[in-house]
């Protein structure tokens, strides 16, 4: 204040000079602007260093007139051939591009400018190389498709976070690093690096905006790696961050993260309350931020079914970020546009825009924005049922997810990723990674699922042939007593059809001498010790005095056979219904719940399936045309016969095939055989129909080519 009261200008700038680095370092910049502004203006404009800390402390309090002092100081420090100078202006103007931004264009011009500057930089002390390093990883990775130059740049920028420089400068590495990572898909890289930014976080005591940008990496690393409790930790703690010192510009992206994990997980309403707080920002947001607020609303529309409001949104996005002259990191922007002209019966369209998702995701090499595209071609061609390209495009987004580990997404839905993934299952591709997908996110099988045997189930339960129980693929041991009423109920409930299956009924079959209520009370219980046993509490459904196994988390073998049975007889045998054929018949065992063969209730099941099954067998059989798969006909019947010995209709079936083609001694063999099988159980003798087909086989063999049992 001396040297201001009397106006000794040269010591005041002696002063400012030998303090102005330490004064930014440690935010104290407008006490530091405070002593520049002293300083008369014609003064200022003739000192280049006093323009580039002029220039510099209103980067953040005022980035639109910082430009004009940075370039003023450039100008002067090249005139002068001040090297540090011009590094250091040179990056200083690259942050105000950043901060002021209505456009990335800008950067182009001083990309270029940089080439005749890059000579210079290798011999700058490191408090020099630190800033421009940093400067120029924003220019390249927010403006430039030139990768190969961009990974040059980012080797350097591995190189400086291992040195000695401030922490300021190391954490706007680390977080240049990370955010490019999680852009280009790569969640190996960008958690290493989050994991070196935290080590100085906790070693170095960051300084508050450096610790806001550390929670809003995590946050975002977290989101897409499909941790979505901890995204949302993360998130709140920056914002708390924020609150108490008065430091906003990342504010809209907390709000916005919080927003991705709700709209993950289909928590709408909670996206909705994230979406208005982070509207309430929009008036301060550069265009490429309010894009993100876009992407966003168009994200949520989509769930919400909201298609025009959708295609508004998206439409939004794609405007303002083609204001800003680059298309880095913007495929998801143009992504979502897609999704929402395909919503709004605009497929022509909706094609085209996709690609462009896909080339500008391709040219950043932004592997994980190409997953989401891959996932959502293979979406768009099943839904005009081009199944070929759907499965092609589905091959790729899955075998890329398989290597790179992914979980999640923009404009992820639960919904349709569970439909992809039974494609996928259907069509046997990256089966593995599936199912883990599947199971990671909890995705539940779209209706009806009985017939995808494959799909991760939560409970298994098979009940043809023998009786298992399994709950995570890991079977369910009844050993103890305790466990038999809960058993019981299981059993009852499948032999009852499994869906809404009357209380009264169930009562009526477990507890047939209970009085009054008893039977009820007692039925309650044991739909909570089942409830337990199946540990999931949805597994149960009780509604309307009925109870009902959840077909989205249970898998029974009896649904699927009677499912394949169904679909075979909805039409004429074709290449398809031999498939369902082959498949129903590899799912018999033996008789249904055969332990419980007493129980009176089992019976009318147990029948209809054993019934099923010989036609089934059968129909294979009837298929066979030529000699070759006519052998493959009796092998069929041969191995049903070794789940139901005492089903005559298949042995008459056998020797008529055996006989078909010659085999004499097998028909005698086969009526041989279910003559001791007969006797064996229960003294039986062969049927007259039997016995008559057996000798009219006998005395005219090649009959049964036309013949029938």
């Amino acid at each position: 204040m001396l040297f201001i009261q009397a106006e000794r200008w040269p010591d005041l700038i002696g002063l400012v000079m030998e303090n102005a680095a330490t004064l930014h370092a440690e935010g104290r910049l407008r006490l530091l602007m405070d002593w520049l502004m002293k300083i008369p203006e014609e003064i200022r404009t003739r000192t280049p260093w006093l323009l580039y800390w002029l220039g510099i402390c209103r980067i953040f309090l005022d980035p639109v007139h910082s430009m004009p002092l940075l370039e003023q100081a450039y100008h002067s420090f090249t005139d002068s051939r001040d090297s540090t100078g011009m590094l250091l202006a040179w990056a200083g103007i690259i942050n105000a591009i950043l901060l002021r931004s209505g456009s990335f264009s800008p950067f182009a011009q001083w990309i270029d400018e940089f080439r005749h500057l890059e000579p210079l930089l290798d011999a700058q002390p490191l408090q020099v190389r630190a800033p421009v390093i940093v400067a120029m990883l924003y220019a390249l990775g927010l403006a430039s498709t030139d990768t190969e130059k961009f990974e040059n740049w980012v080797q350097r920028g591995e190189w400086l976070v291992q040195q000695d420089i401030d922490v300021v400068s190391k954490a706007h590495t680390f977080n240049l690093l990370i955010v490019k990572a999680l852009f280009r898909g790569d969640l190996a890289g960008a958690g290493y690096y989050l994991s070196l930014f935290r080590t100085a976080d906790r070693s170095e005591s960051l300084p508050t905006f450096s610790r806001i940008q550390l929670k809003n990496c995590a946050a975002s690393f977290a989101w897409l790696s499909g941790r979505f409790e901890e995204c949302e930790a993360e998130a709140h703690e920056g914002l708390e961050i924020a609150d108490y010192s008065g430091i906003g510009i990342y504010t809209h992206y907390f709000w916005g993260q919080l927003a991705a994990g709700a709209l993950s997980e289909d928590r709408m309403a909670a996206a909705e309350g994230y979406l208005r707080e982070m509207e309430k920002c929009k008036d301060r947001l550069r265009p490429w931020e309010q894009s993100f607020f876009h992407v966003l609303s168009t994200w949520a529309a989509l769930l919400a079914d909201d298609v025009a409001r959708a295609l508004l949104h998206a439409e939004t996005a794609v405007r303002l970020i083609d204001s800003m002259g680059t298309t880095v990191n913007n495929a998801h922007i143009y992504l979502g546009q897609a999704l929402a002209l395909s919503r709004n019966n605009r497929e022509r369209e909706a094609g085209e825009m996709l690609r462009v998702a896909l080339d500008v995701a391709g040219q950043a090499r932004d592997r994980q924005i190409g997953f989401i595209c891959l996932l959502a071609g293979a979406w768009l061609s099943l839904q005009r049922q081009e199944e070929q390209e759907a499965d092609a495009c589905l091959r790729k987004a899955l075998e890329l997810g398989r290597i790179k580990g992914y979980v999640n997404g923009y404009f992820w839905s639960n919904d349709v990723m569970a439909r992809l993934c039974c494609r996928a299952l259907e069509q046997g591709i990256e089966e593995e990674y599936v199912r883990r997908l599947i199971r990671r996110r909890n995705l539940l099988p779209p209706s009806p699922p009985t017939l995808l045997e494959n799909w991760p189930w939560k409970i298994r339960i098979y009940s043809l042939g023998r009786f298992s129980l399994l709950v995570d693929n890991r079977p369910v041991h009844f050993t103890r007593k305790a466990k038999s009423r809960p058993l019981a109920l299981l059993h009852a409930l499948l032999a009852l059809g499994g869906r809404n299956v009357s209380q009264d009924k169930l009562c009526e079959c477990l507890w047939p001498d209970a009085l009054g209520d008893a039977a009820l009370s007692a039925l309650s219980t044991t739909v909570q010790r089942l409830r337990k046993i199946l540990t999931v509490h949805e597994a149960l459904i009780v509604r309307n005095n009925t109870l009902t196994l959840n077909p989205r988390l249970c898998w029974v073998d009896v649904w699927a056979f009677e499912r394949f049975v169904s679909l075979i007889l909805s039409g004429p045998l074709d290449e398809q219904k031999i498939l369902f054929l082959d498949r129903a018949l590899s799912l018999y065992h033996g008789p249904f719940l055969r332990e419980l063969e007493a129980e009176y209730w089992t019976r009318p099941l147990r029948d209809r399936i054993a019934k099923n099954f010989s036609w089934l067998v059968t129909c294979m059989a009837d298929v066979q045309q030529d000699e070759l798969s006519c052998r493959h006909g009796c092998r069929c019947l041969e191995k049903a016969l070794l789940v139901a010995p005492v089903d005559e209709a298949l042995y008459r079936r056998l020797m008529e095939c055996h006989a078909a083609y010659g085999r004499m001694d097998q028909v005698r063999q086969t009526y041989e055989n279910g003559c001791c099988a007969l006797a064996d159980h229960g003294g039986g003798k062969p049927s007259g129909k039997t016995k008559e087909l057996f000798e009219s086989l006998l005395q005219h063999p090649t009959d049964s080519r036309t013949g029938g049992s």
